[in-house]
C-alpha cells in the first residue's frame, strides 16, 4: 500500500499575532496599544511585504489534501506580498473600531533604540540576507495543491472577536518575559524622534 506524507513549514509562529500583535500589549492584563487609540508607534515600513496564514485557511487545506492523498514537503502561507504590514495594522485598527494613529518609525531608528527584531509587533524581521525565509518564503507548492486564503479583514475580524469571547490568553511558559517588550515610556520616546520628521 503506497504511504502518503505531507509535510509542511511555517515560516515563523505567532500565535494570534494578527490581532495579538495588532492590538499589542507589555502585559496582558494591561489596555491593548491599538484599543487605547492616539498616536502608535508602528515598524516601517508600511509597505513592507507580509505573509501569514490563518489556521481555518490552513486546516481547511490539510484535510483536503489528506482526502485527495496529497503528499510531499510544503511551505504553507499566504504568498509574498499577499499584504502588508500598513494593511494588517489599518485593516486590524478597523476592526477594533480604534482611531488610533499609526506612526511610522524606519527600521534604522528602531534598531539604534534597542527594539529587537520581531519583538515590537512580531512582524519585523531583517531585510538581509534575502531571502531570509520569513515574509518571503515560496508557497507556490501549496498554492498549486489547492491552498485557499480568506481576505484579511474576515481573519482580523474572527480573531477579534474569538479573543472578546475567551478573554486574553494566560502567558505562554515558553513565551518572552513581558520585560522584555518596550513600555510606553519608551514608545512616546521614539514617537517623538519620528513625529518632527513628518510633513504637514
Amino acid at each position: 500500500m503506497a504511504m502518503h506524507v505531507l509535510v509542511m513549514g511555517g515560516t515563523h509562529h505567532v500565535g494570534r499575532a494578527l490581532v495579538e500583535a495588532a492590538r499589542r500589549h507589555r502585559h496582558h492584563t494591561q489596555p491593548r496599544r491599538l484599543e487605547r487609540g492616539g498616536p502608535v508607534l508602528a515598524p516601517g515600513p508600511a509597505g513592507a511585504a507580509l505573509q501569514y496564514i490563518d489556521a481555518i485557511d490552513l486546516a481547511a487545506w490539510m484535510l483536503a489534501a489528506a482526502e485527495r492523498g496529497i503528499g510531499g514537503a510544503f511551505n504553507v502561507a499566504g504568498p509574498a506580498g499577499h499584504t502588508t504590514i500598513g494593511d494588517l495594522l489599518t485593516t486590524a485598527s478597523q476592526v477594533i473600531g480604534s482611531d488610533a494613529e499609526l506612526v511610522w518609525a524606519p527600521a534604522e531608528l528602531l534598531e539604534r533604540e534597542g527594539f529587537p527584531f520581531g519583538m515590537e509587533f512580531g512582524l519585523r524581521y531583517p531585510g538581509n540576507p534575502c531571502p531570509t525565509g520569513i515574509h518571503d518564503a515560496d508557497v507556490s507548492a501549496a498554492l498549486a495543491a489547492g491552498l485557499i486564503l480568506r481576505p484579511l479583514r474576515e481573519t482580523l475580524a474572527d480573531t477579534s472577536a474569538w479573543l472578546r469571547r475567551e478573554g486574553d490568553p494566560a502567558p505562554r511558559s515558553d513565551a518572552p518575559s513581558p520585560a522584555q517588550g518596550f513600555d510606553p515610556a519608551q514608545e512616546q520616546h521614539v514617537l517623538e524622534l519620528v513625529r518632527p520628521r513628518r510633513t504637514s
